[in-house]
């Protein structure tokens, strides 16, 4: 959800970087709670109010691929089985990071080893073809989104300035698996605090609405 290279939509937040998805725990210190003010006088003193300390994009949204997802006070986010983790990194402009779980793509290669394709674990798909001489992953893919990605024999690749690794699941059914950098959102909460729009760091837009709220968030 959002978020990974190669824009198409799917469900979650993460997104892969060839078409287009834990991180570390964001501490709940970092949120910046809102000044609690003094009750006025009598048994009205004794009720603190509802949102004192609850940041203001705490509550449920829908995503720009219809996925729901539920971001708690705790620092956590929650979409399907995934679980993100948001920071403040600017509360006078209501900035926000979302890190979501490694991007990890499980990829076919066709028998005559000039191409594969499969999808990332939040679901986007990715296709690519080589354009070097060899079998099997090591060699040099052209990604059907423009990037090109220089897969090495001992495990890693580069593509960019993103890095990752790979292993083989079944190489003799040329099934492999590749690990790209966990998706990262730097979003902002806008239209009083109603909807986020921001980009993950591989250029992927994203967008949610609020939509309430959410008990125990």
């Amino acid at each position: 959800m959002h978020h990974s290279p190669d824009p198409q939509p799917t469900p979650a937040a993460a997104v892969e970087p060839e078409t287009k998805p834990a991180a570390p725990v964001a501490n709940p210190s970092d949120v910046v709670p809102e000044p609690k003010r003094p009750a006025a006088s009598g048994a009205s003193k004794n009720k603190p109010a509802a949102s004192a300390g609850v940041d203001p994009i705490v509550g449920c949204y829908q995503w720009f691929n219809n996925a729901p997802v539920v971001i708690h006070g705790d620092g956590t986010m929650t979409t399907g089985p995934f679980v993100a983790h948001w920071k403040v990194i600017n509360a006078a402009q209501h900035q926000y990071t979302f890190t979501w779980p490694d991007n990890i793509e499980t990829l076919t290669i066709t028998p005559d080893q000039r191409s594969m394709s499969g999808t990332n674990n939040f679901g986007y798909p990715m296709a690519g073809g080589r354009v070097s001489a060899g079998a099997g992953m090591p060699g040099t893919w052209h990604w059907t989104n423009g990037w090109t990605v220089n897969i090495s024999a001992n495990g890693a690749f580069v593509s960019g300035q993103f890095r990752g690794t790979w292993r083989a699941i079944n190489a003799a059914a040329g099934l492999y698996e590749m690990t790209w950098p966990k998706p990262v959102d730097t979003v902002i909460l806008m239209a009083g605090g109603t909807r986020i729009v921001g980009a993950n760091q591989y250029g992927i837009a994203m967008s949610g609405v609020k939509t309430g709220v959410c008990g125990g968030s």
